[in-house]
């Protein structure tokens, strides 16, 4: 028990005064259980003593009424119950319940008629406790019973009498038993506490080594407060350790955190860059066809399904081949990133746009009617052919042909492929009939239904 108490944290003189509140609550709480507990014990006491008391006051009480009876049937044998001499059976009874223990007298015949009575009945006259029943003869012939009942006032002043003084010597028998054991206490454990709590007030120099100021030597109490000096030593020395040690671990952590997160930036930025290099044309920057294949499998595809509107034009430089045999392969590549730069300049943000393979671009869009496809895809047409290609000797007029396809439309395309390959027909139809050509898939459609009717069909 003392060396828990020694196991205190090294104390100020503010904290020495905290010390002492927390000893005089711990006292208090031993007071307060010290007194519950002698109350507990001094009530059953109390209450065995009374009940005992009680349980004789009543015995007795009957021994003697129960003497006085059998002198009353006594002297009722020597009377004459002839009616002439009803008032001395009646000056009897009054007799008898005027003593102090008796409150009511009743004389009963064998036939239980009531010969004569005395005194006031209590109100429970059943409580076979205060009642008393005795036979009487007369003439040496039974002849009835006397019922007497016990003054319940008088046994109950007793009673309080006797509770009374049973409180007052409790308490203060009580209050000595408190007081001895509170005093007992105080000596025996606070008192050694209170001197190894003011052994144990220290000061910390600049170089925090706890020096005691009064130290009781040469006794247990002594060497437990040395003893508990040198382990807060310790415990000071290895908590500057641990904090010393904690700081620098934090300083690692900050730096490793940082170059954590410029590396995760750093992987970020390289993530996207191959990202954008697996998704473009390193000559035009521009999407590739992988990703063309991608967008057309889940956004067109997505979007017919839910009934929007798609649109894919395919666009084709005219006689490429020609240009890369007269003017040379790196000319061709030149004259295939400018045409890229005058589509992208000139295509809305929400217009994406492909190159599918060497000298083809594909423009993807959603949400737009045909005819503003159409607008576009004419604006789109002549800018190229209004702007000369320069190569590394000479400027060219090139020209490009278009090939249209738009959903929802008459002959029900079923997914994005189709829709693309309808953009690919038509775009052999302009550049079988001509160059710097736009044609749209539904105009070959309507030009076939025109030029094979559907009754000459069924003829054939």
């Amino acid at each position: 028990m003392f060396i828990t108490s020694v196991s205190i944290p090294p104390v100020t003189p503010k904290l020495k005064q905290k010390n002492r509140l927390i000893i005089f609550g711990l006292r208090g709480k031993i007071a307060l259980l010290t007194l519950i507990c002698v109350a507990l014990i001094l009530s059953a006491t109390g209450f065995y003593q009374i009940y005992k008391y009680e349980y004789q006051l009543l015995q007795n009480s009957r021994a003697e009424v129960r003497q006085v009876a059998k002198v009353a049937t006594q002297s009722l044998d020597w009377l004459d119950l002839k009616p002439e001499k009803n008032h001395q059976l009646q000056l009897l009874l009054n007799q008898l319940s005027a003593h102090t223990l008796i409150s009511y007298v009743k004389l009963l015949s064998h036939e239980g008629a009531v010969l004569a009575q005395a005194g006031k009945q209590n109100r429970n006259s059943r409580d076979y406790t205060f009642l008393l029943i005795e036979p009487f003869t007369l003439q040496q012939q039974p002849a009835g019973f006397l019922h007497l009942e016990l003054n319940k006032l008088y046994f109950n002043d007793k009673m309080k009498q006797y509770k009374r003084q049973i409180i007052n010597d409790h308490s203060f028998m009580g209050a000595l038993i408190a007081l001895c054991v509170i005093v007992t206490i105080s000596l025996v454990v606070f008192k050694p506490l209170k001197r190894i709590s003011n052994s144990l007030v220290v000061d910390f120099n600049e170089t925090d080594i706890p020096v005691t100021k009064s130290i009781l030597e040469d006794n247990e109490l002594s060497l437990i407060a040395k003893r508990c000096l040198e382990l807060r030593r310790d415990q000071k020395k290895t908590q500057q350790e641990l904090n010393h040690e904690i700081k620098c671990s934090d300083s690692q952590l900050g730096e490793l955190q940082k170059q954590l997160v410029n590396r995760f930036h750093e992987l970020q930025q390289v993530k996207k860059e191959l990202n954008d290099i697996s998704q473009t044309d390193s000559l035009t920057t521009l999407y590739n066809r992988k990703y063309f294949d991608a967008f057309l499998e889940n956004e067109v595809n997505g979007a017919m399904r839910e009934k929007r509107q798609a649109h894919i034009v395919v666009i084709e430089i005219d006689h490429f081949k020609n240009i890369n045999q007269a003017y040379g392969s790196k000319s061709g590549n030149i004259i295939i990133a400018q045409i890229a730069r005058v589509l992208r300049s000139r295509v809305p943000n929400q217009f994406k746009i492909f190159r599918t393979s060497g000298k083809k671009f594909t423009l993807v869009c959603f949400d737009n009617t045909r005819e503003e496809l159409l607008v576009l895809a004419h604006y789109l047409r002549d800018a190229v052919a209004s702007n000369p290609m320069a190569t590394e000797n000479d400027q060219l007029q090139v020209t490009v042909c278009m090939g249209a396809s738009s959903y929802p439309n008459s002959f029900n395309t079923e997914s994005a492929e189709d829709l693309f390959q309808c953009a690919e027909v038509a775009l052999h139809y302009s550049k079988e009939h001509s160059i710097n050509r736009l044609t749209h898939f539904s105009l070959i459609m309507d030009h076939l239904k025109k030029s094979f009717p559907a009754d000459r069909a069924l003829n054939a």
